[in-house]
């Protein structure tokens, strides 16, 4: 039977130093029949109180990941928790936001995201979810407090729309993500062709878009349960490791994204268990298809050090998905080329659609300059300025987005309007500093004889003709030679003139 006043008694429990004591009465109460009702309102009440301290201390973070004493992540949150949680995303965004105007825009997002948490608390009105009313009142609060800070410092201030950070999330990257729109259709055609088995391969050089492209396959293709899996940014210690990683990130961007339900992995040995996995995956129900998209894929072989057997099996499972499985299809996305790795990519990556991403064409990188976004004025970087910014830079992606935010900050520095050729020429020792990353990249990590190529385009010193073909070859993968022969990116030349290696090439 119901026990009186345990319900308080467990909330009030929750907050004494012994927390272990009341997660004991919640666990006694989920197994005893006339005490779960009461387990689950308490857990609701503790938890609805965690989440509105961690609004008071605008720890964003802690929300989003679902993460705290009594919040125990987000694969086996209820609807409610995971509201908070997509909420707390955006408003965690505008917390780490660059300007106020960007801090304004993730604002705006939350609130609107905010609704979800309204519409759910007023649909299922229980004694499960009121709890959650006290938290929603603190989050507008504290959503309205960081909107009208933001809108202060916003005044007299242009807003900085351009991204020089992380590959641009679907949040923020609708706007600034632009001349894709053929990648794009070569992915929905291939995932809606249900009697092709086709899978994809994205390549582009570092720093052209890929990961940025791949962040925003749910919203461009919304009728898919889009998978992104970062190697770099998951790290995983054994190549039994990788299914199950993989699998769990699956989970829980699907719960995230379209609120539904993938299948757990299953247990038994790796290899095994992630055949039947894929296989469930291929049986979704009412035809749902999956993208599994596996981003810098040329560090996969990394995982199995000394292992060659290992790998060639993971490859054979993913021959066998490519062949075989029509709702579940593979998207690899790398820096280099199969001919420029192990063979054993091109003999197992069969009935693959190449996607390319260029660099920016003309209309694109101006369309990006001069209007970033809707509210962008139309003055602040003048067309022939944003002309001058893509002979700079070829239309290289990641250059434009530099240019474009440190043009912005010079014009707020200087509290000017409007842009000039002569701010261009200014900001370019700033533009080698913040993009060396991407120079360094291309040219330090280059065998010696592309990085003799490099140097040749630079100095205007060679024809196309003068390259030998593997050479030619690599520096029209990375874009680096126009049609005519020339350097296609001309401000990699201060780069390499700023290090020096220009000056060394001339002596030899």
């Amino acid at each position: 039977f119901p026990l009186p006043f345990l319900e308080t008694q467990i909330v009030d429990g929750a907050g004494v130093e012994d927390p272990a004591l009341t997660r004991r009465v919640l666990d006694a109460c989920s197994i005893a029949p006339g005490l779960r009702n009461i387990g689950k309102r308490a857990e609701a009440r503790i938890q609805a109180r965690e989440v509105e301290q961690l609004i008071r201390r605008r720890d964003f973070a802690a929300i989003r990941e679902l993460r705290g004493q009594w919040l125990a992540g987000i694969q086996t949150a209820s609807p409610i928790l995971l509201a908070y949680s997509e909420t707390a995303r955006f408003a965690e965004s505008a917390l780490k936001a660059f300007g106020a105007h960007h801090r304004l825009q993730h604002l705006g997002q939350a609130k609107e995201k905010m609704k979800s948490i309204e519409a759910l608390l007023r649909d299922e009105r229980t004694r499960l979810t009121i709890p959650f009313e006290a938290p929603l009142r603190a989050f507008s609060e504290a959503l309205d407090q960081m909107q009208s800070e933001a809108a202060k410092q916003a005044e007299d201030v242009l807003p900085n729309p351009f991204r020089v950070g992380p590959a641009l999330s679907r949040e923020e990257g609708p706007e600034l993500f632009r001349g894709r729109e053929y990648a794009i259709r070569q992915i929905e055609n291939t995932l809606a062709d249900s009697n092709n088995a086709a899978s994809l391969i994205l390549l582009a050089p570092r720093r052209s878009g890929k990961s940025s492209l791949l962040k925003m396959l749910p919203v461009m293709v919304p009728d898919a349960v889009c998978v992104f899996f970062d190697l770099q940014a998951h790290p995983i210690q054994s190549p039994s490791a990788f299914w199950p990683t993989l699998a769990r990130e699956a989970i829980l961007q699907a719960r995230i994204q379209r609120r539904i339900e993938l299948p757990k992995f299953p247990e038994g040995p790796p290899l095994e268990a992630a055949a039947a996995w894929l296989g469930e995956l291929d049986r979704l129900p009412g035809g749902r298809r999956v993208l599994l998209a596996i981003d810098e894929f040329e560090r996969l072989e990394d995982l199995f050090p000394g292992d060659r057997r290992e790998f060639l099996q993971l490859m054979g499972l993913f021959r066998a998905t490519i062949q075989h499985r029509r709702g579940v299809r593979l998207l690899v996305s790398g820096a280099a080329p199969f001919t420029e790795i192990d063979r054993v990519w091109d003999d197992h990556f069969i009935s693959t659609r190449h996607v390319k991403l260029p660099f920016l064409d003309r209309d694109s990188s101006v369309g990006l300059l001069t209007r970033p976004e809707p509210d962008f004025p139309a003055d602040a970087i003048p067309l022939h300025v944003a002309e001058e910014v893509y002979a700079r830079t070829g239309g290289q992606p990641y250059l434009l987005q530099v240019h474009g935010w440190l043009l912005v900050e010079r014009l707020n520095e200087g509290k000017r309007k409007s842009a000039a050729v002569a701010d261009v020429v200014a900001v370019e020792g700033r533009v080698i500093e913040w993009a060396d990353s991407y120079f360094r990249d291309t040219y330090r990590n280059a065998p010696p004889e592309m990085q003799e190529g490099i140097v040749k385009l630079a100095l205007g010193e060679s024809r196309r003709e003068d390259f030998a073909i593997p050479v030619l070859r690599w520096l029209e993968w990375r874009q680096l030679i126009t049609a005519e022969g020339r350097l296609a990116v001309p401000v990699f030349r201060a780069w390499l003139e700023h290090y020096g290696h220009l000056e060394a090439v001339t002596r030899l």
